[in-house]
């Protein structure tokens, strides 16, 4: 059916893209959640955490990446794939 092919893309897509998380301290995201809400990975999660001061970027089976600026996040999104 047609009408599903809008979709089955977007999912064929997500599996080739991979989710990815970014983890930090509970008050580090909510200051910076109108930055980290602009950012452009399409599939982008946020989970808060006290494993780290910083922000950390993971897939789902590991964590690749720490950035202490919000500006660093979007460029380490964007070069993960």
């Amino acid at each position: 059916t047609p009408i599903y092919y809008p979709y089955f893309l977007d999912q064929a897509h997500r599996y080739m893209k991979e989710d990815r998380i970014v983890k930090g301290k509970k008050e580090k995201l909510s200051t910076a959640l109108s930055e980290l809400t602009k950012i452009s990975y399409p599939y982008t999660q946020r989970y808060a955490t006290n494993e780290n001061d910083g922000y950390m970027i993971c897939g789902l089976q590991s964590c690749f990446a720490n950035a202490d600026d919000v500006l660093k996040v979007e460029e380490l999104l964007q070069n993960s794939f």
